[in-house]
């Protein structure tokens, strides 16, 4: 009977250091699990900072990009001020491109004009003359060959045109001729056109 009864009063307090232990080891683990917790909220401050840094230095690139582009298309505007383009004219084997140039401008009411360079531009095609490109020194003489060239010229089989004219016209609609090219609807840029393969200006939407 005593030792029943030893039994009994000792369980008690078995239990009780058991849940203590229990309650202790609870607490480090809390404790334990605070810190990681402040460790990994820390980790996500610093990681969020740095993210809203490389927000603001990519903004900052691309407005950069953005600056350096426009003032680049600028810069090749004003390059491209005193080019016209000669379409048609006849490619022969020893042709010198700035008498041509210059043979094609007096015509235009040009004879003593200054031209810095003039050269065959645009893929070759057989059995179509390449552009000519010329490069004028004086922004005025581009003007007079503009307004004069479709009365001087008329029935030479070659015309004048503005070479920036060419350059806008084609980038202008260069998204929509790749997105046609993936549909298998093939476009060739061709006299300051885009055209179809019948050789038509092709009508974009």
């Amino acid at each position: 009977m005593t030792d029943l009864s030893s039994s009994i009063v000792v369980s008690p307090r078995r239990i009780t250091k058991e849940l203590k232990r229990i309650e202790l080891n609870f607490d480090k683990a809390l404790e334990f699990t605070n810190s990681r917790v402040a460790v990994l909220e820390k980790k996500e401050r610093e990681t969020e900072r740095k993210l809203k840094l490389l927000e603001k230095r990519i903004v900052e690139l691309e407005s950069i990009n953005k600056q350096s582009s426009e003032a680049l298309n600028k810069q090749e505007r004003v390059s491209r001020r005193n080019n016209i383009r000669i379409v048609g004219y006849p490619t022969s084997a020893a042709e010198n491109c700035l008498d041509i140039a210059k043979e094609v401008l007096n015509k235009v009411g040009i004879p003593d004009v200054k031209i810095e360079r003039a050269h065959r531009d645009g893929a070759r095609r057989e059995g179509r003359s390449r552009h000519l490109l010329v490069r004028l020194s004086f922004f005025q003489d581009k003007i007079t060959a503009s307004k004069n060239q479709r009365a001087k010229l008329q029935g030479e089989g070659y015309f004048i045109t503005d070479g920036l004219t060419f350059l806008t016209e084609k980038r202008k609609w260069k998204q929509q001729v790749a997105d046609l090219y993936a549909k298998s609807t093939y476009l060739r840029f061709s006299v300051g056109k885009w055209r179809g393969q019948d050789g038509k200006p092709f009508q974009f939407e």
